[in-house]
């Protein structure tokens, strides 16, 4: 027991944790009343966990400084969910949303509004409609889902509204008040107030 419980030591030692707790986990088995050996596999488990959150949050340090902010906080928000107590990954998020709002900031007037982000709209909506799946009962990724559903209809109705001035425009009426009808039903108030502004 002393020759493995030594190597079990050894591995863990070189950060092998796997194989550690797998050798520690057997030794439990054939030796149920060994203190030393609990003791080590809660130890082994608690530095197995330690290194896996330092290698997401230098992985996400790493998005964060590429500017791939999307998928640093969908790494960040999976971190916070595994260690809930962390005080450094909630920094980050804070980091993430900070930095990608100013980038939207630089970015948004460059682009029209109905044109503006359906695509990464779509992609959002897909990747949280999974998260949430994955954590259905986590309150964050229900509000999020929520924001980007109503930015996606916000989309459609100013790219739908782009289409019947340009169809004014072009004196094709029929189409459209048959647009403006099918608006008017799923956003009465804004179609509303176009109208009497005409």
């Amino acid at each position: 027991m002393l020759e493995s419980l030594g190597e079990a030591r050894n591995l863990l030692a070189a950060k092998r944790f796997a194989e550690g707790i797998s050798r520690l986990t057997s030794l439990q088995k054939e030796f149920p009343d060994e203190d030393d050996i609990s003791r080590l596999l809660e130890t082994a488990q608690a530095d197995k966990a330690e290194q896996q959150r330092q290698q997401g949050v230098a992985k996400a340090r790493k998005l964060l400084a590429s500017r791939r902010h999307e998928e640093c906080g969908v790494l960040l928000l999976e971190l916070q969910k595994q260690f809930p107590v962390d005080d450094e990954i909630p920094k980050l998020l804070d980091v993430v949303r900070k930095e990608q709002a100013e980038q939207q900031k630089l970015e948004g007037p460059t682009q029209k509004p109905e044109s503006f982000g359906l695509a990464e709209i779509r992609g959002m909506l897909a990747l949280l409609a999974r998260l949430q799946s994955e954590h259905a009962n986590d309150n964050d990724i229900t509000r999020l889902l929520e924001t980007a559903r109503e930015d996606q209809a916000e989309q459609r109705k100013l790219k739908s509204l782009a289409e019947a001035r340009s169809m004014l425009t072009s004196r094709n009426y029929e189409e459209c008040i048959s647009l403006l009808v099918s608006l008017e039903g799923q956003h009465p108030k804004i179609v509303i107030s176009q109208n009497s502004s005409r």
